[in-house]
């Protein structure tokens, strides 16, 4: 340890301690205490030019009194550094209003707020992967927004451009965040593959109804089913059983349905991705499918879930496939009792 002592007049020489003059007449008291040999050498460093070891205390112990907020103090005097302190603190809000906005449906504010915050400096690599999650779920859900403004605009081909960029967006940070993540983190990965799968299936989707004839009965179907899942999926069982005959787009040029079945094939590999086709004959209990239960949850969810209405709904094609992916990965398992009996069986 190494004794200072300060005072009014302390001394700029930094040779040894306690010899700094008194400075009698001075209202300042000198104060005497003994410090570790490396915080001595960080007040020699700031103590300088004209600078005295005093003026250096006093500035510090002003600038502490300045913190007005508590936990601030605190952690200064635990040895934490306060502009972490302000760093984490503004973290904190910025996900605070990011999760509010998202609970919320209020996409295009969340997703702003997710971009603000991964690109903080003090963002993790963690939470960047969750803030880039959870953007391409808002950006999913605004090509909804989109698309219901092009139909409600006689089938807006800008705006159903604009609803398939979006996707493309998704699906480009989906996918850079599915090869970022460690391959212990093997649920969540399963769980990007099935949002790829949406993204794909909905850009079919959009890329066939963005050619309807305007005034078809399907496209008025279609403005009055707006959002609801279910009433789109009845209108979707009539176009995809008739769309590839030409009789209900306009667009009859082969490179349409070219790029259709290229994002169906997509989200078909993608969903593959969580249970492969050649592992049908298999229990799903072997080594090459862990996490069993968790691929059999998101097996079954993909036969409601409204993104992928499309495989579901093209029955020249892709409905057959689906189906016979779907039923051949679940069999005769109830998902939700397969999932918690493998919960409660768990060793762990």
């Amino acid at each position: 340890m190494s004794t200072v002592r300060l005072s009014k007049d302390d001394s700029t020489n930094n040779s040894g301690a306690g010899n700094e003059p008194d400075g009698n007449g001075d209202n300042r008291i000198a104060v005497y205490v003994k410090i570790s040999q490396e915080a001595r050498d960080i007040l020699d460093a700031a103590a300088t030019g004209s600078r005295t070891r005093g003026s250096v205390i006093e500035a510090l112990l002003k600038s502490f009194n300045k913190q007005s907020d508590p936990s601030i103090r605190e952690g200064i005097l635990q040895g934490q550094n306060p502009t972490l302190l302000k760093e984490h603190g503004e973290l904190l809000q910025l996900r605070s209003w990011a999760e509010h906005a998202f609970e919320n449906e209020r996409y295009f504010w969340a997703g702003g707020m997710y971009k603000r915050l991964a690109s903080h400096p003090s963002c993790t690599e963690g939470l960047k992967n969750i803030c880039d999650y959870r953007l391409s779920l808002c950006l999913i859900r605004l090509s909804y927004d989109v698309r219901e403004e092009a139909l409600q605009s006689e089938l807006d081909p800008d705006s159903y451009s604009l609803a398939c960029r979006t996707l493309d967006k998704a699906i480009s940070l989906t996918t850079k965040l599915r090869d970022r993540l460690s391959n212990n983190l093997v649920f969540p990965k399963l769980v990007l593959y099935y949002n790829l799968a949406s993204c794909h299936s909905l850009k079919a989707q959009y890329l066939v109804e963005s050619e309807l004839e305007p005034n078809s009965d399907e496209v008025v179907r279609l403005c009055n089913a707006g959002k609801d899942p279910k009433e789109k999926a009845k209108v979707w069982k009539t176009i995809g059983q008739d769309w590839r005959n030409k009789q209900l787009i306009r667009n009859v040029a082969k490179e349409k349905e070219v790029a259709v079945d290229m994002e169906a094939t997509k989200a078909f590999d993608d969903l593959q991705q969580i249970i492969p086709v050649f592992s049908h004959g298999k229990t799903l209990t072997d080594p090459d499918l862990i996490l069993s239960s968790e691929r059999v949850w998101l097996v079954d969810s993909s036969l409601k879930d409204e993104d992928l209405i499309f495989l579901r709904s093209d029955s020249q094609t892709w409905q057959t496939e689906f189906h016979n992916w779907r039923n051949g990965a679940l069999k005769d398992r109830k998902p939700n009792s397969y999932a918690v009996e493998s919960l409660i069986e768990d060793p762990a």
